[in-house]
């Protein structure tokens, strides 16, 4: 009994002893984590961390048809198996977001991850034209534009001639903007402030004043190929048209020219008992000159 009692402890100590050996003799699990597996970045030129924490080496992969746009910059050890990657965009000039995949790989193949990256296009602004010129008359009248990005709409002017009415919205907008009578005898101007994005445009209105008399000289200055006639408002309308390539012609309704080129030219409509015109589509037109012409 007493050679019992002494050999069962030594052969517990035995198991413990090879128990150990076991346990340390185990490869730790290979670990590979991301802190964040989304990026959404904005569409301007610039660089930004993917944190990684690994207990092994490991690998980032680009697709190569993406890499025109994405690149791999640089790694800082940060310790503790803590790395920190950073990729540098390109500015996304298109109208469309891009995306790709960033694959990480351990260095046994054990552990993979994938980062998605989304970056958005540079707000934009765009403008049929940055200049508009209005008769005195009360009236409604729409810029249009487009634009990838939300915007605020400011008007700076003297008095409140001049506010914005409502406006729809995709992608292209239509601004409409009510614009009081000028019954005073000179131009008024406002400057419309587009925002948004990061990016703005400014869009300068003038209103010319009441007329003394219904004779009216509009200078259009253009590059266009064709060129049809505004619309005029008023009683008994007559007048003459200098297209700026030599032709006059006789004014009628809808009056249209066709140039050899595009050069810029100034067309010239001196009209009589006109109170007013619109131009139904800007085109290539530069520059509007109104001159009312006393009796």
């Amino acid at each position: 009994m007493k050679r019992l009692h002494i050999i069962l402890p030594l052969i517990m100590g035995l198991v413990i002893v090879a128990s150990a050996c076991n346990k340390s003799d185990e490869t730790p699990k290979t670990m590979l984590e991301i802190e964040k597996l989304s990026y959404t970045i904005e569409g301007e030129e610039s660089d930004f961390e993917i944190i990684v924490r690994a207990n092994t080496t490991f690998t980032c992969n680009l697709p190569e048809e993406e890499q025109h746009w994405i690149s791999h910059k640089s790694t800082r050890e940060l310790g503790g198996g803590i790395s920190a990657l950073t990729f540098h965009a390109t500015a996304n000039t298109s109208d469309d977001h891009r995306d790709t995949k960033i694959y990480f790989s351990s260095s046994d193949g054990t552990v993979k991850q994938s980062v998605d990256v989304s970056q958005a296009p540079i707000a934009k602004i765009i403008l049929d034209s940055n200049i508009y010129t209005v008769s005195y008359k009360e009236q409604s009248f729409e810029i249009e534009m487009s634009s990838n990005t939300e915007f605020e709409v400011d008007i700076e002017c003297t008095g409140e001639w001049i506010k914005l009415a409502e406006s729809r919205a995709l992608k292209s907008y239509t601004l409409t903007f009510d614009i009081a009578e000028n019954n005073t005898d000179a131009e008024r101007k406002a400057l419309i402030t587009i925002e948004g994005g990061g990016t703005k445009q400014e869009i300068l209105v003038t209103q010319s004043p009441m007329p003394t008399s219904n004779s009216i000289r509009l200078q259009l200055t253009h590059a266009e190929s064709q060129l049809t006639s505004p619309m005029w408002y008023g009683i008994d309308i007559a007048g003459s048209v200098s297209w700026g390539d030599g032709s006059t012609d006789t004014w009628s309704e809808e009056i249209e020219h066709v140039y050899a080129d595009e050069m810029q030219r100034s067309t010239l409509f001196d009209m009589e008992g006109a109170l007013s015109f619109t131009i139904a589509e800007l085109g290539s037109i530069d520059a509007i000159e109104i001159t009312y012409i006393a009796e």
